[in-house]
């Protein structure tokens, strides 16, 4: 934290007055960050850059060779940052846009500043995703700063600080890009961006230097059980599919006890009065693979045995789930899905993210699976599900996932008194779209 003088011994200027961010002309879309150049040393806030983060030696997480899925991880102890790609990007949002605004009113004295910094992803796959995260920490840092008039720490009044580097959606690149990113702002603490995969690696950087981690996209046990300085805000990845499980044999039940309409197919095993709805159900899984994915799979097989639902199983007896990826074609998908229906499936759990999600569903109608549902994991709700189903996909209409967060949520916030609705309100004011559960967290 920054207090009274910065690091060359200047005294540091509080500001005499802090508002909310200048208007911008209707119809208009507010970047998201101000880009910081290097080597800025704000008066105000004591926030410090230097130009090159190599400088300053620690312990470096080097992660490598990861083509064929898993990684080879080395350590080197007490040495300076691996430099970045040329270009890499870095943003930052908070404190230093604090500004006196003449039409503003009370007074708001900040006598320094608290600095979170880690990666985040600008390019590659996870871009949108940490878009709209490094979205919700701007509606944080400007509810902070401008609205509670920052946060009283040990006698002192301080504004807070999100400093980001590109990891490029990239687990070779992320714990590079995580030293980077805390050590050239001297951050009070680290932040994960988007992924278990990545947060894996960066949880390890962190941990190496000492620096409290916050993961606000990672919901993999694996993140958090390899040390304790990581600390989450997601449920375990093993529980995003128990309640869509759990309601899938809920119905069931209630249809063969005449308490709810079943299907209108007349020879449907679920059809009402048919009494045989729940002993016919078969479970079957298609898997992305990624930690967050496997684990939400494993999840839901094992609330399907709990809730005394039948595993679909191959030839060989396993029920293990079929793997599938965004660089399948049609023709690949479909073959996957036939096998499963071959074997019976009848619900179908999709532990996929959004892209791989949407060309399965779109797939089971391509190959008429006789499906009485289909799940999905946290994909529902967000952004890439909403703009395919406006482009006519209209199978995903008929898709059901558990959400673990949603702007309907009732409850208020200890520290910020606000509500889900308030959250969602001011991100769809500020961006014109909806917020999905990863800026929920990443506000949280």
């Amino acid at each position: 934290m920054r207090r009274s003088k910065g690091r060359h011994g200047r005294a540091l200027m509080p500001t005499d007055r802090c508002g909310p961010p200048l208007p911008r002309r209707s119809g208009t879309r507010p970047h998201l960050s101000l880009l910081l150049l290097c080597c800025i040393h704000s008066r105000a806030f004591g926030l410090i850059q230097r130009c090159n983060a190599s400088e300053v030696a620690g312990t470096n997480v080097v992660v490598s060779n990861c083509s064929s899925g898993s990684c080879v991880v080395s350590v080197g102890y007490q040495a300076r940052a691996h430099v970045l790609p040329s270009g890499t990007r870095r943003e930052g949002y908070g404190s230093v846009n604090a500004r006196e605004l003449n039409d503003f009113g009370d007074s708001c004295h900040f006598d320094g500043t608290i600095v979170l910094s880690g990666p985040s992803s600008f390019t590659g796959t996870y871009t949108e995703y940490s878009t709209i995260m490094r979205r919700a920490d701007a509606i944080f840092a400007d509810f902070l700063n401008f609205e509670r008039k920052g946060i009283n720490y040990n006698g002192g009044v301080y504004a807070v600080q999100f400093e980001y580097v590109d990891d490029a959606s990239s687990k070779e690149q992320v714990t590079n890009s995580t030293a980077n990113a805390y050590r050239s702002t001297e951050a009070d603490f680290a932040i994960a961006g988007y992924s278990s995969a990545l947060t894996l690696y960066a949880a390890q950087q962190s941990y190496a230097d000492g620096k409290l981690l916050l993961a606000a996209g990672a919901a993999s046990q694996g993140v958090y059980s390899q040390n304790n300085l990581t600390f989450g805000f997601l449920p375990p990845a093993t529980r995003y599919l128990t309640l869509s499980i759990n309601f899938v044999a809920e119905a069931a039940k209630l249809i063969d006890a005449g308490q709810k309409e079943g299907s209108a197919v007349p020879r449907s095993s679920c059809a009402s009065g048919n009494g045989t709805c729940f002993q016919s159900i078969k479970v079957g899984f298609v898997q992305e693979s990624a930690s967050f994915t496997a684990e939400s799979c494993a999840g839901a097989a094992d609330a399907a045995r709990a809730s005394g639902l039948s595993l679909a199983v191959d030839a060989d007896g396993s029920a293990a789930p079929l793997l599938v990826s965004p660089q399948m074609d049609e023709a690949q998908i479909d073959e996957t899905l036939r096998t499963l229906d071959d074997i019976g499936v009848n619900v179908l759990v999709v532990c996929a993210y959004a892209p791989t999600a949407i060309a399965v569903v779109m797939g089971t109608n391509r190959t008429r699976m006789p499906l009485y549902a289909t799940l999905t994991q946290v994909t529902i709700d967000g952004p890439q599900f909403a703009r395919a189903v406006d482009d006519g996909a209209w199978p995903l209409e008929y898709t059901m996932g558990a959400v673990v967060w949603h702007q309907s949520f009732p409850g208020y916030g200890d520290f910020s008194g606000k509500n889900s609705s308030w959250f969602a309100a001011k991100y769809r004011e500020r961006y014109f779209e909806e917020v999905t559960y990863q800026g929920a967290a990443a506000f949280a």
